[in-house]
């Protein structure tokens, strides 16, 4: 059969670009379709956290995922950058968690027994870090490693990566269905003609969905609102992590406050009531905020799955499959394109993150993941 691609991405993500700039630097013939424009979903409206320990419940063999993802970047960013021309603005100066009493500090203990560097800090010594915290706070557990940049920007970046490398990429192109030869996929059709390929990637979001069979996959939408402010004096340095808040300082001096979860929301609509709830919580961490100008708002919907694992694998008719990343697609990123990327090129992987992440229920092995990450 004649192709137009060898690799065909549906969907211009943060996962679909990761995936087409790894594949694409490996040789190999990449094309995206896009039905909006690059990063037009939840990877426009994400926090950028790059936040695998600030807050993580559950299975450690996908925080072992996320770990080699977060080291990636430190690489990965100036390669990047240098073949986009872009500035994604990372940031790796590490992420404090406050906390406002003692329960509080114990719950996350298990901070303390990883070897990656995360500690305790008393108020005395968390205030002088970040003197614009709350005087009532009890202390903060210090995660060095968690870093930061701006998604956006970051996902556009890998966008024209991946075309300098010569992956062709189309917006404003909306699939229609799937096409399929003796049981396998093979392509695409689009409101501007049919698409063939060696290989298909699903890497949309929840409303994409409906290209795949809801027997296999339980994927539903999840909205996230946030704001953003700007202090004309006093800076603050440090990400701040708490459960009703977090507050992403940028380099150029806006200040990202989020957010809300609305499961089962497809709208783009921001409420008065999650604003005020968000910037409640943000003043009560920061009093000084109370002083900033509001800059924006925005909300995006991001992809979750019914056991909180994302999928990462190829289903019985060939189609590979890559989402459902929720709340850590930017997190994941790195680690998401180079692993699937290896997988399509039929390179040796770990077995257990296959099971992990696979398409396959009756193969799937994991549990609810409650992480709280942009």
């Amino acid at each position: 059969m004649k192709v137009d691609t060898e690799v065909l991405i549906i969907g211009a993500g943060v996962q679909g670009c990761s995936l087409a700039y790894q594949l694409s630097r490996r040789g190999r013939r990449v094309m995206i379709i896009e039905k909006a424009s690059i990063a037009a979903g939840a990877s426009k409206a994400a926090a950028g956290m790059l936040g695998a320990q600030s807050e993580w419940e559950g299975s450690d063999l996908f925080q072992e995922f996320a770990l080699e993802s977060r080291a990636m970047f430190a690489e990965l960013v100036p390669e990047v950058e240098a073949l986009s021309g872009m500035d994604v603005s990372y940031v790796n100066n590490g992420m404090l968690k406050p906390v406002w009493n003692k329960t509080e500090a114990e719950k996350y203990q298990r901070l303390s027994g990883h070897s990656y560097g995360a500690k305790w800090l008393s108020a005395r010594e968390t205030r002088s870090k970040e003197p614009a915290l709350s005087e009532h706070i009890h202390g903060a557990w210090s995660i060095p490693k968690d870093g930061q940049l701006r998604a956006y920007e970051w996902t556009l970046a890998l966008a024209r990566a991946a075309e300098a490398n010569g992956t062709v990429i189309r917006e404003n192109t909306a699939v229609d269905q799937l096409l399929e030869a003796d049981g396998r996929v093979c392509g695409v059709k689009t409101s501007e003609g049919s698409i063939k390929a060696d290989e298909v990637v699903f890497t949309g979001g929840s409303a994409g969905a409906r290209l795949l069979d809801e027997r296999e996959f339980s994927l539903y939408p999840v909205k996230g609102e946030c704001l953003s402010v700007r202090l004309p004096d006093a800076a603050l340095e440090h990400t701040l992590h708490t459960p009703e808040v977090y507050i992403v300082p940028k380099k150029d001096g806006e200040i990202f406050i989020g957010a809300t979860e609305k499961p089962e929301d497809a709208s783009t609509e921001v409420t008065v009531a999650s604003m005020q709830k968000l910037m409640k919580a943000a003043v009560h961490l920061v009093p000084g905020l109370k002083h900033a100008g509001i800059e924006r708002f925005w909300s995006g919907v991001r992809p979750q799955t019914g056991d909180g694992l994302p999928y990462m694998g190829r289903t019985s008719k060939g189609l590979w499959v890559m989402t459902g990343h929720y709340r850590n697609g930017i997190l994941l990123s790195a680690r998401s394109g180079s692993w699937m990327a290896a997988r399509i090129e039929r390179e040796s992987v770990r077995e257990d993150w296959k099971q992990l992440f696979a398409v396959d229920p009756k193969i799937r092995k994991g549990g609810v993941i409650h992480a709280n990450h942009a």
